[in-house]
């Protein structure tokens, strides 16, 4: 269809109308001034101040009349470079239109094949194009989701600088922290990558790549020494990086306890080895020695030609019998069904059985009855301190006392040896015997505790525990780990 002074546009004005598509169509007369041949905004609303809806007549209105001024100024640039490059358009263009009304549009502009007229089609892109928060806008709506989360929550923009971070997260990483470039926040709290992959993490997020969480290490600012695993996830607005969202979960419990787990194993795992040791060490040198000794005899007497001495070998292969059975003792369950003053009697009557110059005694009241399991832990770690004073203190006398003090059971096993000094406990532990150290903290674990010192006259090792009932002392809140003696027993 054609106008007045020029071929009509490409597609019917009302047609385009009706799909919401603005035509304005324009063309520049002699005196230099763009003057609208037609038009109709992308509503359907009539030109304003007179201005003619018409596809058959121009509205001879010039367009910096006719349009709001921002419009005009807009509309008349897009006309000038479509007249001189043949067509134009620009992008989501925020406009006063017809209604003057602030909305958003895209306009494109072509030179018809008059080379005078040019059209303009005007499409309301509002919906689409509305105006985009800011990357600040959208860490700050993020970092109030998470507020209330118990782990800590850091958004940081492009430049590594932090927009927000929420209460969780200043408890763990202290103040100030908005506005902080993240690496002075970082080396404030010392924090120690614990785990692989790590390295440059940031820099791969913030390049817009996914990375697995990673655990850390660093200190509160309370000074605690604090475990985190930390994702690390990009931060996107219209699908652009603006930078990163951090989490910061606090494990710092659960590593502890798998710390302490593994620590436990692995002394329970040398001890283990040293008691291997120690029992290849206490066969060779008592029953071997003596069987060894009866052998001789026997071979002896059959080299020759010499009567057999039997009550001589007799007592050989008792003193053998003895030394197992001993042995046997201590590796089989603690004997203490009858009570632990039964037990420890018992055990003084069993090294006296195999070597009669022994000097053992056992001296004080009867022990009130406490739980099994209390009882075996104080008998076996009661055993290995007679065992160790017999080993390190050959020939001296062993003295064990028992009695009740201050609500306490307290077992003392003392000897007349050189003595072991606190250096010297250290020195063993530092070569990995852990004897000492296993039996005290089981001992602390049951609610008890373990002391050795040494005395003017040898070494003291001492044994408390509650003279009570283990559930009951468990009953009035003085154990967590309610198995704790058990399993370590």
């Amino acid at each position: 269809m054609r106008g007045d002074d020029g071929p009509g546009p490409v597609a019917p004005v009302r047609s385009l109308a009706a799909l919401g598509v603005g035509v304005v169509r324009a063309r520049r007369t002699p005196d230099g001034i763009f003057r609208l041949l037609s038009a109709t905004g992308p509503l359907e609303e009539p030109l304003p101040e007179g201005g003619q809806d018409r596809e058959d007549g121009p509205a001879d209105a010039a367009i910096a009349d006719t349009l709001p001024p921002a419009t005009a100024e807009v509309v008349l640039a897009l006309l000038a470079e479509a007249e001189e490059a043949g067509s134009a358009e620009h992008e989501a263009v925020e406009l006063a239109w017809f209604d003057h009304a602030q909305r958003w549009y895209r306009l494109a502009a072509v030179r018809e094949d008059d080379g005078t007229t040019l059209t303009v089609l005007v499409v309301d892109v509002t919906a689409a194009a509305a105006p985009r928060p800011s990357a600040a806008q959208v860490a700050a709506e993020r970092a109030a989701v998470v507020s209330a989360l118990r782990d800590a929550v850091v958004i940081l923009d492009g430049e590594r600088v932090i927009v927000d971070a929420n209460e969780a997260a200043v408890t763990m990483l202290g103040t100030p922290l908005t506005d902080r470039p993240w690496e002075e926040v970082r080396d404030r709290v010392r924090i120690e990558r614990l785990s692989e992959p790590g390295a440059r993490l940031l820099d791969l997020v913030l390049a817009g790549n996914e990375a697995p969480p990673v655990d850390v290490r660093l200190v509160a600012p309370d000074g605690r020494e604090v475990y985190a695993n930390v994702l690390v996830e990009p931060l996107r607005v219209d699908g652009r990086v603006v930078g990163a969202v951090m989490l910061l979960d606090d494990v710092t419990g659960p590593r502890r306890l798998e710390d302490e787990r593994s620590r436990l194993i692995e002394r329970l795992l040398s001890h283990q080895d040293e008691l291997s040791r120690d029992l290849a060490s206490a066969l060779h040198d008592g029953p071997v020695q003596t069987l060894t000794q009866a052998l001789m005899t026997v071979g002896m007497a059959r080299d020759f030609g010499e009567t057999l001495d039997l009550e001589a070998l007799g007592g050989i292969l008792e003193r053998a019998a003895g030394q197992l059975r001993g042995l046997m003792g201590e590796l089989a369950s603690a004997p203490v069904g009858e009570g632990l003053s039964v037990a420890l009697g018992d055990l003084v009557a069993d090294w006296m059985a195999e070597d009669r110059h022994a000097a053992l005694e056992l001296t004080g009241p009867d022990l009130p009855r406490l739980s099994p399991a209390r009882e075996a832990l104080i008998y076996r770690v009661a055993a290995e301190a007679v065992r160790n004073a017999r080993k390190h203190a050959p020939g001296s006398p062993v003295r064990i006392r028992q009695g009740v003090e201050d609500g306490e059971v307290v077992v003392t096993i003392t000897d007349e040896g050189p003595g072991c000094t606190e250096a010297d406990q250290q020195r063993a532990a530092e070569q990995g015997h852990l004897g000492l150290i296993l039996s005290r903290e089981r001992m602390a674990a049951a609610g008890g505790s373990l002391s050795v010192r040494a005395t003017s006259t040898g070494t003291c090792v001492e044994l408390r525990a509650p003279a009570t009932r283990l559930d009951a002392w468990r009953a009035s809140g003085g154990a967590q780990d309610v198995d704790a003696d058990a399993r370590l027993s």
